[in-house]
């Protein structure tokens, strides 16, 4: 816990700050969204990666017959 000050020349107000527990929330939020981000991007990769293997694609070119004179 800190003790704040704030004031706008006016007025003062004290309050006190839970340091560590704010700094938990943010960490927590932090990581949150990095693991929400990545499971997107692995998501979004993967349906990537299987629209490829699913796709016929072009057909694979016939052998062509050569002579050897």
């Amino acid at each position: 816990m800190q003790m704040a000050k704030l004031s706008d020349g006016n007025v003062t107000v004290l309050y006190v700050v839970d340091i560590d527990r704010i700094l938990s929330d943010v960490r927590d939020t932090i990581a949150n969204e990095v693991g929400e981000a990545l499971d997107r991007s692995i998501c979004e990769a993967m349906s990537c990666a299987m629209a490829i293997t699913e796709s016929p694609g072009p057909k694979p070119m016939k052998k062509i017959k050569t002579f050897d004179h």
